[in-house]
Order: C-alpha cells, then sequence, then structure tokens
C-alpha cells in the first residue's frame, strides 16, 4: 500500500499467516490497529519480507499490542525513515522479529511505550543493523537481542532497563564515523576490543556520534638564518587524535612525504622521522637537526607550522589538517645583506663647454659579491642621473649593457652630449640598491683614472675671418647674393630679386619674404611649418641635433632633429615639421600638434591607445616601465596592454583596466578566480597560502580549492 493510503482497523491491518510469499511494503502510508493485541502489520509462519519506507507510520494502541509482528519465520524487516510505535503503556512489543535480518536506517523511529522492548529478537542467527534513527524502549530495553548487532551510521538506542539486553557484543562498522559515548549516569562504556564495545544494563542511554579526526603539534620553535646552519636541533611532536597511521605504511615511504607533509617549511630544512612508523601510530616525532650538514636554509620565513598529513598514510583514507598552533613555527631569518663592491674602469671624458663631445665614451662598472637584479631597462634608465652623482649638465647618457644577473653594467656618454659646466675630477658613481640583488645601494670605487676633463669655452672667434672687401652683387648688378644696408639677405636671379619663394642654393634651401628679405626661424608657408637657421653667417652655423651637431648656413631650412626653447622638433626631409609619429633609426617618436617632442604617458589621438616615451622620447616596445610603483606593460607596437593576459619569461601576467599589473590579489575572469602573487606571475599548477588558508591552482591557474 502506498501515497498516503490509510489502514484503521482492530486487531490486525495486514496480517499473513503460513505459507504467505512475496514481500509486504508500506509506502507513504499509515496503519493503525487499535485492538487490546492489535498489530498494524503481522506475519506468521512465512518468509514475506516487509519494508516500511517513506514516511509510513505502523501503530498499534493497545495494552498487549505489537506495531510489527513477525514470528516463527524468517521474514527480513527494513525500516527506512518510516515510524513504527506501541503507543500504550501496558503494549508489548515495537518490532517483533523471527530468524530474518531487522535494518533501521534514516531519521526512523521504532518506539516501545509498554512492558516489552522497542525490538526483539531470540534468534542468534540473524543480524540487527542500525545506520540511523531513534530507538527507545520507555518500560524496557531499547533492544532485547543475543546475535550480532552493527551499528553503521549516526542513531541514539535507549532503554528504561538498558540501552541493550544481555551485554551483546555491538560492533561499529566504521570507528571513525561513530562511536558510543558515556551513557546518563556518566558510567563510561567499557571498550573489550578494537571496533567492538559491551553494555552492561546501566548504560540506559548510548548516543552514537560523529567523530573528527584532528591533530595537535606541541609548542616549539625552529630557529635559524637564510644561508647558515642552524643553531640547534628541533623536535616536533604531532598527535593524531580519532585517527592512526594506516596498516602497511612504511618508515622510508613517510620520511619521503616530509616536505610533502610540513607544507610552508622553509627552503634548504631537512626534516626527519625519529618514531616508529607502522599502522596505529598516533603519536609521531620530526627532527629537524642540526648535525646534518645540509640543513641550511635558503629562505627567511616567520610563520606558524602549517602540516596536513595525507590521507593515503591514515586509516580513515582522508587528509588532516593541524590545528595550527602559533608557537610551533618557522623562525628563519634573513641573511644579513652585506653591500657589494663595485669599480669602475679607466676613461677621460674630454670635452668644452657649449660644444657637442663630437665622440662617445663608454663608461664600465663591475661589481663583485652582488649582481643586477631582475629589473627592467627602463628603471636603469631613470636612475642614471642618480647614477651619475656628479656629471656635469649637458651629458646625454644612455644604458649600453647589463641584464638581470650580470656582475658588471656599461653606459654610454653620447657623442652629441654638449656640456654646460666646467669640472675636472674623477667620477662619482652610485649604483642603487634597487638595481641589485643585494637590495643595498653600493658606491663605485673611486677611480682617478676615470674621470672628467671638461674645459671652458675659449674666446670666440669669427666663423669666417675678415676678408678683403670685395663688391657685392647690390653693387655690380650682378646675380647672387646681396647683403643688405640693415643686415638681411637678399638673393638676386636675372629676373630680380627673389621674393615669397624658396631658393636652392649648394644643396641648402632658403625662403624669402614679399619684401625680398631672407625668412630666419620659424616659418608658416603653404600651411606647413619650417625652420631656417637663424645662427651664423652665410659661411655656415652648427644647429644641434639629437644624434650629431651639424653646421648650416644663416638662413638654411633645417631637417632633421631641432632642440628650440628647450623642446625638439622634428623637420622632414622636405624641411616641414612634423607632427604624429616618426620613425628615426630603431625607434618611433611622436610630435605632438605644436610639433614639440612627447615625452612620458601618451594616449594616441588616431586610435585611443597609451604608449610610453622615454626621456629622450624614444618609444617604449616589449617592456616593463615602472610608474608611480606601479608595473605596466608595453607591447610590441608600443600600446600600453590592459584588460588581457600577457606572457613573459614563460610566465603570465595580468594587466587590469588603466593598465595595472595585478600583483598579490584574486582576479575573477569568466566566473573562474586566478591569484596574481607578489611581481605578479600568475599562480599556476600549485597549492599555495593566502591570507592563511590554502588554495589549489591547476596548470591554467585555475582556483580548484583548498
Amino acid at each position: 500500500m502506498s501515497d498516503g493510503a490509510k489502514i484503521e482497523t482492530g486487531n490486525f491491518g495486514i496480517g499473513i499467516d503460513y505459507g504467505g510469499v512475496g514481500s509486504v511494503v508500506i509506502d507513504a502510508a499509515e496503519i493503525v490497529a487499535d485492538g487490546a493485541e492489535g498489530r498494524a502489520v503481522s506475519v506468521w509462519y512465512n518468509g514475506s519480507d516487509v519494508t516500511a519506507k517513506n514516511e509510513s507510520i505502523l501503530t498499534s494502541t493497545g495494552d498487549k499490542g505489537s506495531a510489527l509482528f513477525t514470528y516463527n519465520c524468517d521474514a527480513d524487516i527494513t525500516i527506512d525513515t518510516s515510524t513504527v510505535q506501541n503507543t500504550s503503556a501496558g503494549g508489548y512489543y515495537g518490532i517483533i522479529g523471527g530468524s530474518g535480518d531487522i535494518e533501521v536506517k534514516g531519521e526512523s523511529v521504532i518506539l516501545s511505550s509498554g512492558i516489552g522492548p522497542a525490538i526483539w529478537s531470540d534468534d542468534t542467527t540473524n543480524t540487527v543493523t542500525i545506520s540511523g534513527g531513534t530507538i527507545t524502549g520507555k518500560g524496557h530495553y531499547g533492544i532485547l537481542f543475543t546475535g550480532d548487532i552493527e551499528i553503521a551510521g549516526l542513531c541514539t538506542v535507549a532503554g528504561f532497563s538498558g540501552a541493550f539486553s544481555k551485554e551483546p557484543t555491538v560492533s561499529i562498522t566504521d570507528k571513525y564515523a561513530a562511536k558510543a559515548s558515556e551513557n546518563l549516569t556518566g558510567s563510561p562504556v567499557d571498550s573489550t576490543e578494537e571496533n567492538a564495545y559491551t553494555f552492561k544494563s546501566t548504560h540506559k542511554y548510548v548516543e552514537f556520534v560523529k567523530l573528527t579526526p584532528s591533530a595537535t603539534v606541541e609548542d616549539v620553535t625552529v630557529s635559524g638564518t637564510v644561508g647558515q646552519r642552524l643553531p640547534s636541533s628541533s623536535s616536533i611532536k604531532l598527535k593524531i587524535e580519532n585517527d592512526e597511521i594506516a596498516a602497511g605504511v612504511t618508515l622510508g615511504e613517510f620520511t619521503a612525504a616530509t616536505r610533502e607533509i610540513f607544507t610552508n617549511a622553509p627552503a634548504g630544512i631537512n626534516i626527519g622521522v625519529g618514531t616508529p612508523i607502522y599502522g596505529g601510530v598516533t603519536e609521531i616525532t620530526f627532527n629537524v637537526s642540526r648535525l646534518d650538514v645540509n640543513n641550511v636554509p635558503t629562505e627567511a620565513l616567520s610563520a606558524p607550522m602549517d602540516i596536513t598529513i595525507p590521507g593515503g598514510f591514515l586509516k580513515s583514507g582522508k587528509d588532516i589538517t593541524a590545528e595550527e598552533n602559533p608557537n610551533a613555527k618557522w623562525d628563519i631569518k634573513p641573511a644579513e645583506v652585506v653591500p657589494g663592491t663595485a669599480t669602475v674602469e679607466d676613461v677621460t671624458v674630454s670635452g668644452t663647454v657649449g660644444k657637442s663631445l663630437g665622440t662617445g665614451y663608454e663608461v664600465t662598472i663591475n661589481i663583485e659579491g652582488d649582481e643586477l637584479a631582475w629589473v627592467s631597462t627602463t628603471v636603469i634608465t631613470d636612475l642614471i642621473d642618480e647614477i651619475f652623482a656628479n656629471a656635469p649638465g649637458g651629458m646625454f647618457i644612455t644604458l649600453a649593457g647589463g641584464t638581470p644577473e650580470d656582475t658588471s653594467i656599461k653606459f654610454k656618454i653620447e657623442l652629441n652630449s654638449v656640456p654646460e659646466t666646467v669640472l675636472s675630477e674623477p667620477m662619482e658613481l652610485i649604483l642603487p640598491g634597487e638595481i641589485l640583488a643585494g637590495g643595498k645601494d653600493i658606491t663605485v670605487t673611486t677611480n682617478p683614472n676615470a674621470k672628467w676633463d671638461i674645459k671652458a669655452t675659449p674666446p670666440s672667434e669669427s666663423p669666417d675671418p675678415p676678408a678683403d672687401p670685395t663688391p657685392t652683387p647690390a653693387q655690380t648688378g650682378e646675380t647672387g647674393w646681396v647683403h643688405n644696408d640693415d643686415g638681411s639677405w637678399s638673393y638676386r636671379q636675372e629676373e630680380g630679386l627673389i621674393e615669397s619663394d624658396w631658393l636652392d642654393d649648394n644643396g641648402n634651401w632658403y625662403y624669402f619674404d614679399p619684401e625680398d628679405k631672407m625668412v630666419t626661424g620659424w616659418q608658416l608657408t603653404g600651411g606647413k611649418w619650417y625652420y631656417l637657421n637663424p645662427g651664423g653667417n652665410l659661411a655656415g652655423w652648427t644647429v644641434a641635433d639629437k644624434h650629431e651637431n651639424y653646421r648650416k648656413p644663416l638662413g638654411a631650412m633645417v631637417t632633421g632633429w631641432l632642440k628650440w626653447n628647450a623642446s625638439w622638433y622634428y623637420l622632414r626631409n622636405n624641411g616641414e615639421m612634423a607632427t604624429g609619429w616618426v620613425k628615426d633609426g630603431p625607434y618611433w617618436y611622436y610630435l605632438k600638434p605644436d610639433g614639440k617632442m612627447a615625452t612620458g604617458w601618451l594616449k594616441d589621438p588616431t586610435d585611443g591607445k597609451w604608449y610610453y616615451l622615454r626621456g629622450g622620447g624614444e618609444m617604449i616596445a616589449n617592456d616593463w616601465p615602472r610608474w608611480n610603483g606601479k608595473w605596466y606593460w608595453l607591447k610590441s607596437s608600443g600600446a600600453m596592454a590592459e584588460n588581457e593576459w600577457i606572457e613573459w619569461d614563460e610566465k603570465w601576467y595580468r594587466l587590469k583596466s588603466g593598465g595595472v599589473m595585478a600583483e598579490s590579489e584574486w582576479v575573477q575572469l569568466n566566473g573562474r578566480w586566478y591569484f596574481l602573487r607578489s611581481g605578479g606571475r600568475m599562480a599556476a599548477n600549485t597549492r599555495i597560502r593566502i591570507n592563511g588558508r590554502y588554495y589549489r591552482f591547476n596548470a591554467n591557474g585555475v582556483m580548484q580549492g583548498n
């Protein structure tokens, strides 16, 4: 019967006698027997199994009644999340069984309110299995039975005369899932052997409760210093509760796994096992010995020990993480950093104030006891003024060599440097700690043969010494240059003086205004800007360029780089002032709408992307600039990366909105979580501790759990 059906009867709700076949299934139904000897279900002398499930209710209310009666037969009984109850104080049994097995599971209730037990069977060959529910005999035993009783889950057994009768042997199929608690009188439960308990009549209430395997570690501090042998040996004592080492585990296997067990042990620490390891062990001593010549920590750590025993070594088969003890810790201090030394090779930078050097010089610094750190070339370039502490003004110095882990670094003093001050003394050089692996500044040893030799500008001389007076075209009427009385210049052709037009004279271009005068300085013509050399005379004058200085006659059109009013401009081969992007040599430069060369961050109005240009205007590409303490990545095009992954040096990095590199933080993308470690690299294929908790990451960097 099923689906909410209900039978109310006097003596028998369902009765099967002598030779019945099949089975009885009560599914989500109710049977009430209210006769004097009423039985909700009665099975006699046959093998019909009985099952009550899905919150079915079997009730007997008679003074001599039993809710479920199977007698002199081998019928199996299964009660699954259902109630079997005798509610009369004069009633007999909740369940009376024959030779068949009895199983109670789920949130079932077996109750006898009368003079008999909740469950009774006098056959010693069958088994009563309890994997859940509550069994109560209010006027008698909870279970009256001499056969095998198995506890396979969490349950409660109670009885007025005792939870169990006749001191049966009760076995718990999983010791680590359930255990008998003390009874209500406080007497302990007597354990006779592993997984077996004998209950006395004084044990009126027995509750089987879930055990939680755990481990604790005693106070201990492992002290040391990076790069040095440990000053003393230490013993780390671990105690396991509600679990034990599994049978078959060997000392060798366990010792080989100590780095896995001590999940945050500093690199270089060797951990041994000081106690025998075999099945049943619950207390383990680990040793960290100073006598081990290889016990030299290579990383600093000040933190509580993280200890996890893998389930493969335990009887339960489940990992146990020891409770954190702040007094069981690693105290490995960093090695005292002693600044290295550095020397500079012989070099004399010679020049004259106001004049370009005309030749380049290489300055080589050699390092001992330290090396270059993993920093970008941009970081070093930005520190050049600090490195060359006493360089005279006007020096154009670039990085010429030196990569991470090198012990030498080279700089180039470019030939187009124009000294601004007189200086004759040895170079003063300082290597900042932020470009060194040791992190400490190094003052380079003074070398009297590595020096500045910048002299004062000699008295000026006319680029063209005075010559004997010669007639000018203005006097003779011939074609050629005309030097006017007001000092200006004109040019006479056969048809007359040139006006509002260009002149090509010996490969140099000149421009004349509407009044026939040669123009100098900036000139807007045809909607384009040009620059005509304003200095010197027709014999030529020096013009400063980013790469080299050259001579241009007075008024001649300038091409290439031009420094004017402290800003750089670029004049194309046709003399037009450039705007936008210009490639000169291996580098790209950006000229703003007013022609001035851009430096620092630039947002290109044409593509909306950000670029970074060094102090010399060169666009950075395939490199990490550091700005305001944050790292950015400039792609091969020079455009700043943002909202994307980039792979660099076989590691993955995440650039956030605004281009800032994610560092020491979580990032969620498409419902997946990633962690970017200190330095920005993505955690992958590892298990690491973050804010006191451990997390696992797969090969693609996706968090898998802890």
